[in-house]
């Protein structure tokens, strides 16, 4: 009888991370590189950059779906998968615009979506601190969190533009809330020490990062004349945040793993 190392399928990361890599890749081949036409090489952009918000959720999904009624985590993992597919939906939405129109009105229907993603990733992240901490958080603090987001963004809006408009502030409030909602996700991921449940909230931290660098590339009128001279920076800016998808897909696929066939390897013994 001899003995065989049976590895759990958590090598399905590796590939998965190694195709997100690929997929960053050939994005940015397309977007700095690609003789294409200019309509065709956009088509395949905005197909490629939507690949990664689909993954997260999907995967969230199938989180969610491992859990039963009952189940504490289910009840995160419920908001948290609303959270992700409001946004998906949102960000086809947008591509929409770009493909019909090549250029998006601010405010637009993505943005009913982005904004009620908001909502539910509140409720996520309030109930994942509650139960990795095991403390109350009153809901007047939370409250009073977005209403010092929602100032500071006025106040961001106010210093940076000539003329406050609801498009303009949109611009910065996305930067401000996924950087705070990201820094809460830090906190809860050294909640978590580091653990294996703790890799989807590291996607949330470098989304409000990328967020932030898209936010300070409008701000400072690099980005749109980026896009006009083919600058490396609005390339790095759209870049980022479909890594980030893609690192918070990761995230929710390594946790999916890890509930259905547990952190470890096996060892079993096999005959012959």
């Amino acid at each position: 009888m001899t003995m065989m190392m049976q590895r759990r399928p958590h090598n399905l990361v590796l590939f998965f991370a190694l195709a997100s890599v690929l997929i960053v890749g050939v994005y940015i081949y397309f977007y700095q590189f690609s003789a294409l036409p200019s309509e065709q090489n956009d088509l395949i952009l905005n197909l490629i950059s939507l690949i990664a918000p689909l993954s997260s959720a999907i995967f969230a999904t199938l989180v969610f779906s491992t859990f039963e009624r009952g189940d504490k985590p289910r009840e995160v993992w419920k908001f948290m998968t609303i959270f992700i597919w409001l946004w998906t939906i949102a960000e086809f939405i947008w591509a929409g615009y770009l493909l019909q129109q090549a250029d998006v009105p601010l405010p637009s229907w993505a943005d009913a979506f982005w904004l009620t993603g908001f909502i539910f990733l509140t409720i996520a992240l309030h109930k994942q601190y509650e139960t990795v901490t095991r403390k109350t958080v009153e809901l007047w603090k939370i409250l009073a969190i977005w209403a010092a987001v929602a100032l500071l963004t006025a106040l961001i809006t106010l210093i940076l533009n000539v003329e406050f408009t609801l498009g303009h502030y949109l611009e910065y409030f996305y930067a401000v809330a996924d950087f705070t909602a990201g820094i809460a996700a830090i906190r809860i991921f050294l909640a978590f020490r580091g653990g294996l449940m703790s890799r989807p909230w590291i996607g949330l931290f470098v989304l409000g990062l990328a967020d932030a660098l898209y936010a300070w590339l409008i701000a400072s009128n690099m980005y749109a004349m980026s896009v006009g001279e083919g600058d490396p920076l609005s390339m790095i800016a759209d870049t980022t945040y479909m890594a980030a998808y893609l690192v918070l897909a990761i995230g929710f696929y390594a946790t999916y793993l890890t509930i259905r066939h547990g952190p470890n390897v096996t060892i079993e013994p096999v005959k012959g």
